[in-house]
């Protein structure tokens, strides 16, 4: 169940941090904006900004924080995901498989610098994680472009956490 529109506008400082909860069995914690299976989807468009002739690739634009990967059991197939540490002036963004299939086709996208995605400025592309589908199990792969969330981002959120125990 999502919590009521505006509840989440900030999250308290730590919320993420599993240790501060103090209940058994809760291994890992994120924050995204669209709830998983719930039939709805943030979309944009993406390229390479050192290929200017590449036509635009529509995509799934999902905002999470650092630790949405782990909870979902979503692997990391190059580079790394989201964490504390600043990625510079460029924004840091993660892509699934079928994005960078689609945009470098064989190519290693870690490192390539991206436009689109619900943004004006170049994005850095950190790592490559396996596809997942969001909106319903039968949806095909779509390429998606995961942006980092902060605690203090004003969309609404879903809190997602990954236990050690059935619920």
């Amino acid at each position: 169940a999502g919590a009521p529109r505006g509840a989440l506008e900030r999250l308290p400082e730590g919320v993420l941090d599993p240790q501060r909860w103090a209940v058994p069995g809760i291994e890992a914690i994120a924050v995204a904006t669209d709830r998983l299976l719930g039939g709805v989807r943030a979309s944009g468009q993406v390229t390479d900004r050192d290929i200017p002739t590449a036509e635009p690739i529509a995509c799934d634009v999902r905002w999470v924080t650092p630790g949405f990967f782990d909870v979902l059991g979503i692997p990391v197939l190059q580079g790394q995901t989201f964490d504390v540490a600043d990625h510079g002036d460029v924004p840091a963004v993660v892509v699934n498989q079928a994005l960078a299939d689609r945009l470098w086709s064989g190519q290693r996208p870690v490192g390539r610098r991206i436009e689109g995605a619900q943004n004006d400025t170049p994005m850095e592309v950190v790592g490559v994680v396996a596809d997942a589908r969001y909106v319903t199990p039968w949806d095909p792969q779509r390429p998606t472009v995961y942006r980092r969330l902060s605690t203090t981002h004003g969309l609404a959120r879903e809190i997602l956490l990954r236990t050690s125990v059935t619920p």
